[in-house]
């Protein structure tokens, strides 16, 4: 740098061991795989040759795998370490022994530092495969297997090896494996952690089920097959209970006792099933049905609430009963939201009310603060926040004084209330006072600040002499303040208080004081595990390297002897820490430093913790330096973002790899392969169209194959299955090189290019029409290569042509062929009829419709596979129930390679009535419906046919989150932003998929909207999936619309069907719906989802609503201090009178993404097509919409109620007559609070007439 040199010292990074030199195989452990398999063979310690090369090279590549000191080290193991040899199991291809291996395996114990050590004497077992003298790929590609110890704890399916050894009698080589296999059956367990063996612990129950009888003998059926089907350890046993084994029976609600249950139940302990739980409390919910009514009762419970301990019956009352968890409340008779704590929410929220009455601080804001905190408890876990009179206090002294407050320990002599698992309880508690200063008149929104950012208090009293109040909080609470500054720590976690800490280790100065003053500034607002900014004084950079300049900078790499401050704790550094120098040739002013500053600042805003800073996977801007010799500043950066080679920013950061100079590599390396000029010219322009570290490296490859095996061969097309000896080219990000995994044996696919040996244009352009690039859905290329024989040149590609017709896989990613899988399906459906025609067309229609192995394959359903058909819903032309599916449908299976069912899935059947005739509309909805993966649109099943009223039954999905509007109006104070913009993303995303196949919907409102509820986590109430359903009204664009008569049936009609306040304009005024009209209807659901109000709740839905849309344009009021301008700009477009001004589903598709990425995904890819002030602008508008918003849901549950809360969806449910404009028809629909309205237009509004239609 100008003329300054920098004296060599010798550094090495964190990241690299102390021995070699080389980074880390595991970084947190510092654990160093080449460095620890030296000491093993330098000490003998270790068998890593057998002599055999197949085997050694298993071995080599086995140990590779050893990624931490916890991994087994695959090894040698001869068979003389073995003893009390005995076969567990046999048959024409396996045998198994258990035995004992003296020595045992290697276990490196890094917390108590003492090395490697041998397990003796360890229980393993001994896996032979007949006929393996000589060693097969199958033997040695074994995938039950795993050297990773955690990762087989995690999946609880994976077997440990620990090595390889050989029968010397039999010469047999054998898996040394974990003893986790079954002693009875020999398999491996099915729960390996437990022990426990699936087909064993069946068929123990089978041979008890003699041993007991409820004298019922579908009860008996039942409960047999419920045995049958556990799948875990864990899996409750569900049994027949004689009614004597209860005991203290006592009433909680009508049919509910709570009873102790004698033996109690079965529980798996050590290869058996023992009663583990004498006198158990338990529940009994009783039924007054019998036999099959019982039993859906049963299937119901276990379906959405949960398991039971199996099923007895009152020998008096001769009722049948459920026995299930202790789960009810004695109190009010509902389920206990934490049976295991015995907690009811409402009765434990009702006891809190109903003490109200007994306490009041004497200020109203607090009282209500109180109230509203105490009525917010959830979980036994939860403070209960109150008000404590100061007389309550003992022994107060004051310890400190923090952010202008006072800080007192006490002793409370009552003490705060806990739940002890039945009642409130008090226990006298050593406590920390807090001093509000000046709090005499203090606000709701004051108190509820200092609740939320001083962390949960015990609650609030006040000092009846200075009448300050007072918070009252753990003790220990002085904790989180600094003892220095008084200030509280921005990381309490590490007791991390940054300003302290920066000014102790990061002191040094510039020289000028608008440089110090802008770091100072820089460091006030570092977060915690945030890098420190500082002034790096020049003497500390050494080894200082030019890597490359243009007219305004030059760029350096460099070794920082102190190193830059550990982001977790401030107080240590990393030594010798490498760090690139960005120095600028020109001088620099205080402002133009700023903005460079700035610049970098906003790069490296997402490198918030230790990951980025040790291991550079970020930018990070440590400092500014100054070359005393030059003067020029210096910004130094960390050296994981730029190119050691060229000085640029990786383009491929994660991996370490730059794009122009792997180019310039493979132009410096061009060289004559092949000996013919097209050949190289090809293989140099498929070299320089590497974009990704993934990608292949196209290269010559010699005739090194073996293994081959026809796929096809005929006289347009020879294609080969082989194996690659020396396989591709692969990028090692830890050597920044092009490599090759020795002896990887890659299987490959050989196409010749037919009559090659004179290669022609259309020989090279075949070549060029397949990838180097990875991708999921087309072949890649390795290269080119040609038989010594025949002359001919061959495309050596990825190995993804299906076996059975030697086509390419439809699916390359999941090997999935379409025409093979088509004809499979066909094969398989061959004896499942309708027995209808038309059915049958469109069974095979929609069967011809799969692309994927994740679609949904539509099939004839027999009726008799529902059970527990449960009506939910009806309107006036169907009725809709819910069902569980016993088979289940078809998913594809990529282990097995084939389909296979999930059975026992919740369905909802709707049923047309009258539809024993199959009509267009009938087929048209069916047709509507997706099954396509992950289009948000509602899946279909299939059809069946109910054998009694001979109507079909569309198979839909069972959507158990209920309609949008309902999810909205329970769930809508919690309904942030964030989540209505995921949620409008989805819809669209579905009303763009059905526009894109030239459809209409027709009927698009909220009512229409189901989710899909969240099942991983109960406490999440926001929806796994959304999906558009009721297609009975879509159709093709140019489709007519229908008027559905229950008496006439269907018909053609100008009559239009749909929730008024969703229906367009230019519809109410007889005109046909269109793609636009749709729009209008997403429009409305914009406003609904925006505000949590269905549009023009305050107005009935009658003629005078529908004449002010039309011919006045009347649309929804919107708050816009709680809505962002984008949106409500976007959303009037959508309700624009013209049609035509309206946007299309796509272009409002890309416009909620910008939306989405503008606000939450800063760190997208496509960000960089938006504008960056655009972006900003769109960010601040939801941002300022959602600090509004929750400022009105606080003021809103300050009061009584809340106007959300006070919506009448009623006035939706409406019965218009022209001459008449106020009567509203209250008649209630069994199915939706949503009610269709049928809308006759003629060229004026002249009625509007209730339909109630079916709504999913």
């Amino acid at each position: 740098m100008g003329n300054t040199t920098s004296s060599s010292t010798s550094s090495s990074s964190p990241d690299n061991c102390e021995k070699c030199n080389k980074r880390y195989t595991n970084r947190h452990f510092k654990w160093c795989r080449t460095c620890q398999i030296n000491y093993l063979k330098k000490n003998n310690l270790v068998n890593l040759i057998n002599g055999n090369k197949k085997i050694d090279d298993l071995i080599k590549k086995m140990q590779l795998k050893s990624s931490k000191p916890g991994d087994t080290l695959f090894e040698w193991i001869p068979y003389n370490q073995f003893i009390d040899i005995k076969e567990i199991f046999k048959d024409d291809l396996i045998v198994m022994y258990s035995a004992i291996w003296e020595n045992g395996p290697l276990n490196y114990d890094y917390y108590n530092e003492k090395g490697w050590n041998r397990e003796s004497n360890k229980n393993v077992v001994l896996k032979y495969l007949h006929t393996s003298q000589n060693i097969n790929d199958e033997f040695l590609n074994d995938r039950e297997y795993t050297v990773d110890n955690l990762y087989a704890e995690m999946t609880n399916s994976l077997v440990m090896i620990y090595g390889i050894s050989q029968n010397p009698v039999t010469k047999d080589y054998i898996m040394v494996l974990q003893d986790k296999y079954c002693k009875e059956c020999g398999k491996k367990y099915t729960d390996i952690f437990d022990e426990w063996c699936k087909p064993c612990q069946i068929k123990y129950l089978k041979n008890n089920f003699s041993n007991w009888t409820s004298e019922n003998n579908e009860i008996d059926q039942f409960i047999q097959k419920m045995q049958s089907n556990i799948e875990k350890s864990s899996d409750i046993i569900i049994e027949w209970i004689p009614y004597d084994q209860f005991s203290d029976i006592e009433e909680i609600d009508d049919e509910i006792y709570s009873v102790i249950w004698k033996d109690g139940p079965l529980m798996y302990d050590k290869n058996e099933y023992i009663r583990g739980r004498q006198n158990k409390k338990v529940t009994l919910k009783c039924s007054r049905y019998f036999g099959s009514i019982f039993l859906k009762e049963v299937i119901e419970h276990l379906t959405e609430t949960g398991p039971i301990y199996g099923i007895s019956q009152n020998p008096n009352s001769l009722w049948y009963c459920m026995v299930v968890q202790d789960e009810y409340c004695k109190t009010c008779g509902q389920s206990y939201e934490l049976p295991r704590y015995k907690w009811c929410v409402p009765c434990q929220r009702n006891h809190l009310e109903g003490n109200f009455i007994n306490w009041t601080s004497g200020n109203e804001n607090i009282d209500k603060f109180i109230q509203n905190v105490q009525l917010e408890i959830s979980t036994p876990y939860d403070m209960v926040f109150e008000w404590v009179p100061c007389n309550q206090f003992d022994d107060i002294k004051e310890i400190a004084e923090v952010e202008f407050a006072k800080l007192y320990s006490a002793t409370w002599k009552d003490g705060p209330l806990y739940y002890d698992g039945r009642e409130w309880e008090r226990v006298s508690k050593k406590v920390n006072l807090r001093r509000l200063h000046n709090s005499q008149n203090i606000t709701y929104k004051t108190i509820k600040e200092e609740f939320r950012y001083y962390e949960k208090a015990y609650g609030i009293t006040q000092d009846p002499n200075t009448k300050d109040y007072i918070m009252i909080h753990k003790d220990g609470y002085y904790k989180v303040f600094c003892g220095k500054c008084g200030k509280r720590f921005r990381s309490t976690k590490y007791k991390l208080c940054i300003p302290c800490n920066l000014k102790a280790y990061s002191n040094q100065k510039s020289g000028s004081v608008k440089i110090d003053h802008l770091i100072k500034k820089i460091q006030s607002r570092v977060a915690p595990s945030e890098v420190a900014f500082e002034w790096i004084p020049y003497e500390q950079l050494v080894v200082i390297k030019e890597l490359c300049k243009d007219d305004l900078t030059k760029l350096y790499s460099a070794n920082w002897k102190e190193g830059p401050l550990d982001c977790h704790t401030y107080d240590t550094r990393y030594k010798n820490e490498k760090v690139i120098l960005r120095c600028f040739i020109h001088p620099l002013g205080i402002q133009s430093i700023q903005s460079i500053l700035n610049k970098y600042l906003r790069l490296a805003q997402r490198s918030h913790d230790s990951y980025p800073l040790k291991y550079g996977k970020d930018l990070i801007i440590y400092g500014i330096s100054k070359n005393p010799s030059t003067n020029e500043f210096i910004f130094v950066l960390n050296a994981g973002y730029h190119c050691e080679s060229c000085g640029k920013p990786y383009t491929d950061i994660d991996h370490k790899w730059c794009k122009p100079c792997q180019i310039s590599d493979c132009e410096k390396n061009f060289t004559n392969w092949s000996k013919n000029e097209k050949i190289d010219n090809l293989i140099q322009e498929m070299r320089l169209k590497i974009d990704k570290f993934n990608d292949i490296m196209f290269e010559w490859i010699p005739y090194k194959f073996n293994k081959i095996k026809k796929i096809v061969e005929n006289d347009q097309t020879k294609v080969y299955s082989a194996i690659w000896d020396d396989g591709p080219l692969e990028y090692d990000y830890f050597k920044l090189k092009w490599t090759r995994e020795p002896k990887s044996n890659t299987k490959v696919a050989l196409k010749y290019l037919c009559n090659s040996q004179n290669i022609t244009e259309d020989c090279l352009n075949e070549v060029k029409t397949y990838t180097i690039g990875f991708t999921r859905f087309n072949i890649r290329i390795y290269g080119i290569s040609q038989n010594p024989d025949t002359k001919d040149y061959i495309m050596v590609l990825e190995d993804k042509y299906c076996r059975k017709c030697g086509e390419v896989y439809t699916n390359v990613f999941r090997e999935w062929c379409k025409s093979c899988q088509t004809i499979y399906l066909k094969n398989l459906f061959s004896n499942y009829t309708s027995e209808n025609k038309n059915i049958n067309d469109l069974i095979q229609v929609m069967q011809s419709k799969i692309d994927k192995p994740s679609d949904t394959i539509f099939e004839w359903i027999p009726y008799n596979q529902f059970d527990n058909i449960k009506e939910i819903g009806k309107g006036g032309f169907a009725k809709v129930y819910s069902a569980i599916w016993k088979d289940g449908p078809l998913r594809y299976n990529l282990e097995k390679q084939g389909y296979t069912r999930k059975p026992n899935v919740k369905v909802a059947l709707k049923c047309l009535n009258n539809s024993q005739d199959i009509t267009d509309m009938f087929l048209n909805e069916v047709k509507a419906y997706s099954i396509k993966d992950g289009n948000y649109i509602m899946s279909i099943y299939g059809i069946s046919q109910n054998l009694e009223m001979k109507n079909y039954v569309m198979v839909l999905e069972y959507a158990e989150g209920g309609t949008l509007s309902d999810w909205i109006n329970k769930n809508y104070k919690d309904f942030d932003w964030k989540s209505k913009l995921t949620m409008l993303r989805r819809i669209i995303i579905g009303l763009e998929e059905i526009h894109l196949d030239n459809m209409i919907h027709r009927d698009f409102h909220a009512g229409n909207i189901l989710l899909e509820k969240n099942s991983a986590d109960s406490e999440n109430i926001y929806p796994d999936s959304v999906y558009i359903a009721d297609m009975g009204l879509s159709g093709q664009v140019s489709d007519n619309i229908y008027k559905i008569d229950k008496g006439k049936g269907i018909e053609k009609e100008t009559k239009v069907y749909g929730v008024l306040p969703y229906v367009a304009p230019e519809v109410l005024n007889g005109k046909c719906h269109s793609q636009a009209s749709d729009i209008y209807s997403f429009g409305m659901i914009m406003y609904f989802i925006a505000t949590g109000s269905p549009p023009f709740a305050d107005r009935a839905n009658d003629n005078n609503l529908a004449y002010k849309i039309c011919y006045e344009d009347l649309r929804p009021e919107v708050n816009k201090q709680t809505v962002p301008k984008c949106y409500i700009d976007l959303m009037k477009r959508c309700w624009d009178s013209n049609p035509d001004n309206r946007p299309s589903a796509t272009e409002l598709e890309e416009l909620i993404d910008v939306f989405y990425i503008s606000y939450l995904r800063q760190d997208h890819g496509k960000i960089e097509e938006i504008e960056q002030k655009q972006r900003n602008e769109i960010k601040a508008q939801f941002e300022h919409a959602e600090s509004n918003r929750n400022e009105c849901i606080h003021f809103s549950s300050t009061d009584n109620h809340s106007d959300h809360d006070n919506i009448n969806n009623d006035n939706n449910n409406v019965n218009v007559d022209n001459n008449d404009h106020d009567t509203v028809d209250k008649n209630n629909n069994d199915f939706s609070d949503q009610y269709a309205v049928e809308l006759a237009v003629e060229q004026f509004i002249d009625e509007t007439v209730v339909a109630p239609y079916i709504i999913d």
